[in-house]
């Protein structure tokens, strides 16, 4: 790898972490929400779910206007985007507010901000794809490892959650821009080709399989990394200890995602995806043995970690199978497209499973939930990456 490539790769894992860390470390911050704001789980569950939805949800239109714009512009108005959000957020005095700032703003930002580095590393490493997620995306391990003790530290030196907040987005924005500004795409061939349509990419049925996929998946993946926290509070473990959970999760997120990524790359991304998948639905399911010591919980939050890590750089990546769209602007396209039903899911998910906590006072129903949902992913990815001469194809790309 020359120099070029490798600093690519760590344009794009400073905007892994400017994104992805922060949506990690939802959980430290959803503990306070719930006192400052004494509502149900299942409502403050959606301040993080929505931003981590949109931040996925809204790849259709980033995809797009990275198409248009490129990698630099879109990153630095989404570095711009999401301090703004945080900040904003500081001051809200409603729930529905911190939806709005929160959940909406910060959300589109770091969807700009992670989707140019994703799409960019897509068309700098077309062969070892998963690998360089993998590499790259490994930046999302530092927000469960930092922003404990950060948020902790801000909330020392501020007053209070609102004070930390801002100083949040002060860095959020910092790391986001100085990711952007190294995200220059390779230059373009000189082989001109038609723009292509988002109609004419979702009409590829690679891409629509994919679409159906990440949406399944969606519905179980996050529910975790929002409710970790809370969850070990629930089973009476201290304050410290219920938080040092989300270090187990950042530390599998963080270990897990180039081994996996060089295994998908070696054996196939789908295979490698469904089998990941489905460990992580067992994890889920079998929350019931973890939950008995605090042991347990530290073992599910890795397996967590590192399932979520490793999902997230393999979703990233397994457009890029798809032969129809390899096209940089067909890719670009398609990423957005799959990803934006990645979001659907995602934003519904902890929702669902906090609101099955306000119905039953106990987060096995929401687990299991999210367990079935893995599952479901992981056999439908499995029976749909299908060798083309088995399946009908759509070109895009001649």
């Amino acid at each position: 790898m020359g120099r070029v490539h490798a600093q690519k790769l760590g344009a794009y894992w400073l905007t892994s972490v400017g994104s992805l860390a922060m949506q990690y470390s939802f959980s430290v911050i959803f503990v306070d929400l719930l006192v400052a704001f004494d509502s149900t789980r299942a409502a403050t569950a959606a301040v993080g779910s929505l931003s981590a939805g949109l931040m996925d949800g809204f790849g259709v239109i980033s995809g797009r206007a990275i198409a248009r714009r490129g990698e630099v512009v879109c990153g630095s108005l989404g570095a711009l985007l999401s301090g703004l959000g945080l900040i904003a957020s500081s001051q809200c005095q409603t729930l529905w507010q911190l939806y709005v700032t929160y959940g909406i703003v910060l959300g589109v930002g770091q969807s700009l901000g992670l989707y140019s580095g994703v799409i960019a590393c897509n068309k700098w490493f077309p062969e070892n794809t998963a690998l360089a997620s993998g590499f790259a995306n490994s930046g999302a391990g530092v927000g469960p490892f930092a922003i404990p003790f950060l948020w902790a530290a801000l909330k020392r030196e501020t007053g209070g959650w609102r004070g930390a907040l801002a100083a949040l987005g002060a860095m959020v924005f910092a790391v986001l821009f100085a990711g952007a500004l190294g995200l220059a795409p390779p230059p373009p061939s000189s082989e001109k080709r038609a723009p292509v349509s988002p109609i004419a990419v979702s009409a590829v049925p690679g891409v629509r399989r994919l679409m159906r996929t990440t949406f399944i998946f969606g519905f179980g993946f996050w529910i975790p990394a929002v409710h970790i926290v809370r969850y070990g509070l629930d089973r009476d473990l201290s304050r410290r200890r219920a938080e040092s959970l989300l270090l187990y999760l950042g530390a599998g997120a963080l270990t897990m995602r180039v081994p996996v990524g060089a295994l998908a790359d070696r054996c196939g991304r789908s295979r490698v995806y469904s089998a990941v998948c489905l460990t992580y639905a067992v994890a889920l399911a079998l929350t019931p043995v973890w939950e008995r010591s605090y042991e347990g919980l530290a073992v599910f939050s890795f397996l967590c970690g590192s399932c979520i890590g490793s999902l997230l750089s393999l979703s990233a990546t397994l457009v890029v199978d798809v032969a129809e769209v390899s096209d940089p602007d067909a890719l670009a396209r398609a990423s957005g497209l799959i990803c934006a039903f990645l979001g659907i899911g995602g934003t519904l998910g902890p929702v669902i499973a906090g609101a099955f906590y306000d119905a039953y006072e106990t987060y096995l129903p929401g687990f299991i939930f999210g367990a079935c949902a893995l599952a479901l992913a992981a056999i439908s990815v499995h029976v749909e990456a299908r060798p083309p001469d088995e399946a009908t194809t759509t070109s895009v790309v001649v």
